[in-house]
């Protein structure tokens, strides 16, 4: 318990370390951190990656360092590509923000691949002129009577 005149009350960081001990499960760091280690981008895009790494960093006392370290690791394969011709960011919002960019960069490239490559086949209606939809009239004769073809 915590009585009125207890310092832990006038500083912030103090009551929540205390909060904690009360109130946290004993092993949420430790699954946290193995979390944390194990974390991959997979399937994901990028914000719920962003979303979920952040959720388990919180319940850690990791520098900012090694969380930077693990959330590079843990990023798709093209993303990690795209980083590589970029400054390296060393602050985990930075890098976090900047895979958000590659990740809707490379979107917008994709879907501008797929609209090219529709554009550059012709369509059907380039490829072969509309016809009219009225029927033709049979063909007649230069008199205007339709033609007879003598079976004999």
């Amino acid at each position: 318990m915590v009585s009125s005149n207890d310092p832990v009350l006038s500083n912030y960081s103090a009551f929540m370390n205390r909060f904690k001990q009360m109130f946290s499960h004993p092993g949420l760091e430790a699954s946290a951190e193995e979390a944390l280690c194990d974390i991959q981008q997979g399937s994901q895009d990028v914000l719920q990656y962003i979303t979920r790494f952040r959720q388990l960093a919180a319940e850690t006392t990791w520098v900012e360092r090694t969380l930077v370290t693990l959330f590079r690791r843990g990023l798709k394969e093209e993303i990690k590509d795209e980083l590589v011709h970029s400054t390296r960011m060393e602050d985990l919002r930075g890098l976090m923000d900047q895979a958000l960019s590659f990740e809707y960069r490379l979107q917008e490239r994709r879907s501008e691949k797929r609209r090219s490559r529709g554009s550059s086949q012709p369509s059907t209606s380039q490829a072969y002129p509309h016809r009219s939809e009225e029927p033709r009239p049979p063909a007649r004769d230069i008199e205007g009577e339709p033609m007879q073809v003598d079976t004999t």
